[in-house]
C-alpha cells in the first residue's frame, strides 16, 4: 500500500495536504472502493447553505450539517458549518453526477464572486 509522506491521515481514511496557504483534502483509495456517496466541502459557505442552494435552484436532496467523523470534521475546520453529503446508489446516472457537480461549481462560482465584490 502506497502512503504518501505530503499527506496526514485520520483513521477514518481520509487526508489532508498542505501546500503553503492552501489545503487538499481526499479520501484513501480503500474509502474509495467502500463508500457508496460523494461528500464535498466548501470551506466559504455553511453546508444548511449549500443544501438549500441544490434543493430549491436545481431540485437536488442531499444531507447537510456535521456527519459521522467528527475527527474529520475538526481536521477540515468544518465543525461549526458542517458539510454536504450526496448519496450515490445503483440508481444513480452519470448524468446525475454530472448535473450534481455542475451545480456545486456554479454554487460556488457565484458564492466566490459575491465575496469579493
Amino acid at each position: 500500500m502506497n502512503f504518501p509522506a505530503d499527506l496526514k491521515y485520520t483513521k477514518d481514511h481520509e487526508w489532508i495536504r498542505v501546500e503553503g496557504n492552501v489545503a487538499y483534502v481526499g479520501i484513501t483509495d480503500y474509502a474509495q472502493g467502500e463508500l457508496g456517496e460523494i461528500v464535498f466541502v466548501d470551506i466559504t459557505t455553511e453546508g444548511e447553505t449549500v443544501a438549500k442552494i441544490l434543493n430549491d435552484s436545481y431540485n437536488i436532496a442531499v444531507r447537510a450539517g456535521l456527519h459521522c467523523a467528527p475527527l474529520a470534521h475538526k481536521s477540515f475546520g468544518t465543525q461549526d458549518t458542517g458539510t454536504v453529503r450526496a448519496v450515490v446508489s445503483a440508481f444513480t446516472t452519470k448524468n446525475d453526477v454530472v448535473y450534481f457537480a455542475n451545480a456545486v461549481s456554479r454554487i460556488s462560482k457565484n458564492n466566490k464572486q459575491k465575496k469579493t465584490i
